[in-house]
């Protein structure tokens, strides 16, 4: 019974091991209020050391615009399309507001 259940385990965990040969590792930080100058690296006087870590190792995409509001911004990085066609790029959608990304919007995470 203990050998059947550690030939399980071994299955299970070389399976898990092998994960992440198949897709690549994304990680994307959206941070309100961050500004450029607000990690260690760019001079900030609070210590970053994992941010700053992961921005010498990682690909850095510094072509690309934001909106200086939080709900365009994720609305956009949740579509891929630009605030302004999802009617969303001047303000913050409250739970209360009867507006935001439609509900036939085509979101990434689905895809």
């Amino acid at each position: 019974m203990n050998f059947k259940l550690f030939f399980i385990g071994l299955i299970a965990f070389s399976t898990i091991a092998n994960a992440d040969d198949k897709r690549p590792n994304v990680i994307i930080f959206l941070v309100d209020d961050l500004g450029w100058a607000d990690i260690s690296l760019r001079g900030a006087p609070i210590d970053t050391p994992a941010i700053d870590s992961l921005f010498l190792e990682g690909l850095t995409l510094d072509r690309f615009y934001t909106t200086p509001i939080c709900s365009p911004t994720r609305a956009a990085l949740m579509t891929g399309r630009d605030p302004l066609r999802l009617g969303i790029s001047y303000s913050v959608v409250m739970p209360w507001m009867n507006n935001g990304v439609h509900p036939d919007e085509h979101f990434m995470p689905e895809s």
